[in-house]
This record gives structure tokens, sequence and C-alpha cells, in this order.
């Protein structure tokens, strides 16, 4: 079970590599301990893998993979299905990511997110043996801040239970 081990307004800088945002929230989660790194790594960074792991995420378009010495950078389009009015009502999204990999840094990885409205997110995450933590910066319009947030919160937590169970069986 996942553990939300902080929620804040930022005060944590970005990664010095990501574009300027201005983030609402940053939220760090952590779940663990975890039996296969390398296997939870490769689940992450992979995109593909996203719909098998993200409750909201249906598709993933790879666009192009560049590795740059140590670095490999992934940038892909999303399709995902939004819930409102508690549910009863899904509405389509499609947004740009990116995945970010240092093989100098083989436990973390970040992904990037950008979508419409002006919904921003950052993600990075360091997986050891002990834990997966998530740090997730997120910036939305006042109007959808809220939404964004909760939607984004239940989600994520989702997505790190998921793939500590299939790297982790018990």
């Amino acid at each position: 079970m996942s553990q939300v081990v902080e929620v804040s307004r930022h005060d944590e800088a970005l990664p010095s590599d990501s574009e300027p945002m201005e983030p609402t929230f940053r939220v760090r989660l952590a779940v663990g301990p975890v039996n296969g790194v390398e296997s939870a790594v490769k689940l992450l960074s992979s995109p593909q893998e996203l719909p098998r792991l993200h409750p909201l995420i249906e598709k993933v378009d790879v666009q192009s993979c560049k590795r740059d010495g140590p670095r490999e950078v992934t940038d892909f389009t999303i399709d995902e299905r939004l819930p409102i009015l508690g549910g009863l009502v899904k509405v389509s999204n499609r947004y740009r990511g990116r995945c970010m990999r240092d093989d100098s840094h083989p436990g973390v990885l970040r992904l990037s997110g950008w979508s419409s409205p002006g919904v921003r997110i950052e993600v990075r995450y360091e997986i050891t043996p002990a834990q997966i933590v998530e740090t997730l910066w997120l910036a939305a319009p006042w109007w959808a801040g809220s939404f964004v947030f909760k939607t984004a919160l239940k989600a994520h937590r989702r997505t790190l239970e998921a793939v500590l169970s299939v790297t982790s069986p018990r």
C-alpha cells in the first residue's frame, strides 16, 4: 500500500533540467520494499507499460527515443479518460509526455507531462530495494487545481501500488 509521505505547497526546487513552471503542489509518495529494483525502473521508464500501471491511461504512442551517452529521452503522447461528476462521466484527454533516464543514476528517473488547459506535471522516481519514492510537482489553473490534484494523487498512488505488485510478488 502506498503511503503519502508529504503534501505541501511547492518549496523544493524542480529538477534542474526541467522546464520552468510554477508548481501549485508537491507530493511525495512511497511504497516498499521492492524486490525487483531493475524491473521497477524498467516498468516506470517504458511508456508503453503505462496503460497497464496507471488507472487513467488508455493508450501511449511513442514519438521518439534518443540516447545521448548515458542519457535516454523518450517522447510520447498519452490518451487518458478522466472521471468527472463522481465517476459518472469519463472525458477523454490527450497530452504530451517525456521520460528521462540517465545510466549514471540507475535508480532515478523522471517523467514530465503537458496537457491542456495549462496542466503540467513533473515526476521524479527514486528506486531502491527499500522503497520507491515518487516526488510529484503539479501545476494547474486555479479553477482546475483541486480536481487535477485529487485525480493525480489517486492515480499515482494506484500506479505505485501496481508497480510494487508486479515487481515484488508476495
